[in-house]
C-alpha cells in the first residue's frame, strides 16, 4: 500500500509549524544574520563594491551554520534518544519526515538570504545579479 501524497504534505505543514515553534532555531537562523550583517557592515564601512563580497560570504555563513547547527544537531538528537526507532511505527515512509525537515529548513534559509538582500539593498545599496 502507498502513501498518500497528502500525508507529505500534512507532514511538511507539521515540519513548518514546529520549525517556527522555536525561538532559537528563528534567531539564528534568521535573525542573528541579519542582525551581524547590519552591524558589521556599518561598522567596517560597507559600501556597495565591498558588498559584493560581504553579502555572499554572509549568506554562506548562514548554510553552513543552519547545516551544522540546525539540521545535524536535530538528527543527532533523534538518534541519542532513540527516536528514529520509533518513526518505524509511522504509518509513513521514514525518509519522508528527514527530507520534509530538510525542505523547511532551505525554505528558512532561502526567506532569510531573501532578508539579506533587501537589507544590503537598503543599507549598502547593493542588489547582486542572478548571474
Amino acid at each position: 500500500m502507498a502513501p498518500d501524497h497528502n500525508a507529505f504534505i500534512t507532514l511538511l505543514k507539521v515540519q513548518a509549524l514546529t520549525s517556527m515553534r522555536s525561538f532559537a532555531s528563528n534567531f539564528y537562523s534568521i535573525i542573528l544574520p541579519v542582525f551581524l550583517f547590519v552591524v558589521f557592515g556599518l561598522a567596517f564601512g560597507v559600501d556597495a563594491n565591498y558588498a559584493t563580497f560581504f553579502l555572499p560570504g554572509m549568506i554562506g555563513v548562514m548554510v553552513s551554520s543552519d547545516a551544522l547547527f540546525a539540521v545535524g544537531s536535530v538528527i543527532k538528537s533523534y538518534h541519542q534518544k532513540g527516536i528514529l526507532r520509533e518513526f518505524k511505527n509511522y504509518p509513513i515512509p521514514r525518509s519522508w519526515i528527514f527530507t520534509t525537515f530538510i525542505i523547511v529548513r532551505l525554505i528558512i534559509i532561502i526567506i532569510s538570504s531573501i532578508i539579506l538582500v533587501i537589507t544590503s539593498a537598503i543599507l549598502f545599496d547593493y542588489v547582486p545579479s542572478i548571474e
